[in-house]
């Protein structure tokens, strides 16, 4: 269950129906990318964006390859890793105004700094990734594997008195409005994400479309976030 709703996951993960990398032949594919909007957290299976789409439009199969947290940077290198491996026609890019500016000027993730992730910067003509910081020793492989996987390991760890730095709750609202008091470098990075992706996608003969989600605040009123991003 997510938030009270039906939320099932096929076998790569994903939200929605499993296809295969080769294309069926005389339908439109579409590769969605982005995060928990995209993913359609908060709805059930048969009112995603993805199920919604294919219902409407059954010549089409929509692939979901939007992960929760997910930023633009994120969702760049699952395009290349990927995206591109499933021959779409068309790509989406789902960008959540609240939260995606912020994601792309982080290493870690937004709401939960803990949780360290790759990120990019953008010097005004270069797009660089890092990923040095994602490295694991052999030991703390094992022991992330154990942490993921093993729930004897978890009970054991509790048990010892050995938990895990707590979430600090609003630090999230502090890393977020640094980065917005100065939006220009958060900008002009995602700004260069979103034409690496659209590059990637020309390159592979799809089309590539962004698609806005606004929150509250910025579709009812006038919000410098959607005035830089349009």
């Amino acid at each position: 269950m997510d938030f009270g709703h039906l939320a099932t996951v096929n076998d790569r993960g994903y939200r929605g129906t499993e296809y295969p990398y080769r294309k069926t032949p005389g339908r439109t594919r579409v590769v969605m990318l982005g995060d928990s909007i995209a993913y359609s957290a908060g709805v059930d299976d048969d009112r995603t964006f993805s199920a919604l789409l294919e219902r409407r439009h059954p010549e089409i199969e929509v692939v979901n390859l939007a992960v929760g947290g997910y930023g633009t940077d994120q969702a760049l290198i699952k395009l290349e890793q990927e995206g591109l491996r499933y021959h779409p026609d068309v790509v989406i890019l789902h960008f959540c105004l609240f939260s995606d500016y912020t994601d792309n000027s982080l290493p870690s993730a937004l709401f939960d700094a803990r949780q360290p992730k790759p990120y990019f910067t953008w010097d005004g003509g270069v797009l660089v990734r890092h990923d040095q910081h994602l490295k694991l020793s052999p030991p703390r492989k094992l022991a992330q594997w154990l942490s993921d996987y093993s729930h004897l390991y978890n009970r054991l760890r509790g048990l010892v008195g050995f938990r895990r730095v707590a979430r600090q709750p609003g630090v999230w609202s502090e890393r977020k409005n640094k980065v917005e008091k100065d939006l220009g470098p958060a900008a002009e990075l995602t700004f260069a994400l979103v034409r690496r992706m659209d590059e990637l996608s020309r390159q592979a003969g799809a089309r590539f479309y962004v698609v806005v989600h606004p929150d509250q605040f910025a579709f009812r009123h006038r919000s410098h976030l959607l005035r830089k991003l349009c």
